[in-house]
């Protein structure tokens, strides 16, 4: 290889070069418009259904009364505001399970 011929293979390994870089890159750019192998993608999707019941439906709350309440007085305060007295709670001192029927 002579000095005069130095160019012109410069030349060529330069055009060579770009054309693959540009053939590289025009894959990508089809890769990238129409996602990778076309291929469809199935989604699961899991439900959790939760079965009720009428007991667990209600909301309940425990309620701690002072000591010295007696369980017809917590029956009492528990029919006023359209409530039901479920359980007492033996023992927590004063602590009864009441459903909110409101």
């Amino acid at each position: 290889m002579n000095r005069n011929n130095i160019c012109i293979h410069v030349g060529l390994a330069v055009v060579l070069i770009t054309i693959a870089a540009v053939l590289g890159q025009i894959e990508r750019w089809k890769t990238a418009l129409h996602g990778p192998d076309k291929q469809p993608t199935t989604t699961v999707e899991k439900t959790l259904t939760l079965e009720k019941n009428a007991a667990s439906s209600t909301p309940e709350v425990l309620v701690r009364f002072k000591p010295g309440v007696t369980l017809e007085k917590i029956r009492n305060i528990a029919v006023a505001n359209h409530d039901s007295l479920s359980d007492e709670i033996e023992s927590v001192n004063g602590l009864a399970v009441i459903d909110d029927l409101d």
